[in-house]
């Protein structure tokens, strides 16, 4: 299994589009890059009705949607921890994280708020760097928005 980068921060912070960048440029030069989500206010795939929804609501443990380029598989498996999840990542050469601030795995927090923000970096020993526009008194590589070339370098050179 590959390495493991989170991405944090406050809704709307922009880490989704700066995940998408990121996957975009790494994926292009031959890395294979496996990505998770953290819904921790749940979520759901499958609509409700749809064959797949309905195996699960009658009680099976796992459904797997497949085409002739992809799958799904929802399963129902006790996810308290992200290391959980590692088992199904074995062929990546990266893991992207999104979210799991609360977890013992490297991550780059989003700033948007030098004050409000402080608890995602201050004394959080698994911060690698931060995202941000703004000044911040962090002694850790700092990378701006829109700069995906330099964070993937760093990215490359830190844990590729």
């Amino acid at each position: 299994m590959g390495h493991i980068i989170s991405f944090t921060g406050n809704s709307n912070s922009g880490k989704t589009t700066i995940i998408e960048k990121l996957i975009s440029s790494l994926t292009e030069e031959g890395y294979k890059i496996g990505t998770v989500k953290h819904a921790h206010k749940g979520f759901e795939l499958d609509k409700s009705g749809k064959d797949s929804f309905r195996h699960m609501e009658a009680g099976a443990e796992m459904v797997i949607i497949a085409d002739p380029e992809k799958i799904h598989i929802t399963k129902k498996i006790k996810i308290d921890t992200f290391a959980n999840l590692k088992p199904y990542f074995a062929e990546m050469d990266l893991i992207i994280v999104e979210g799991y601030k609360k977890e013992s795995i490297p991550q780059i927090p989003i700033i948007q708020d030098r004050s409000a923000d402080r608890f995602l970096y201050v004394n959080n020993p698994f911060v690698v760097a931060l995202i941000s526009d703004i000044n911040t008194d962090c002694r850790l590589p700092v990378f701006k928005r829109n700069d995906t070339e330099s964070l993937s370098r760093f990215i490359k050179g830190t844990f590729l």
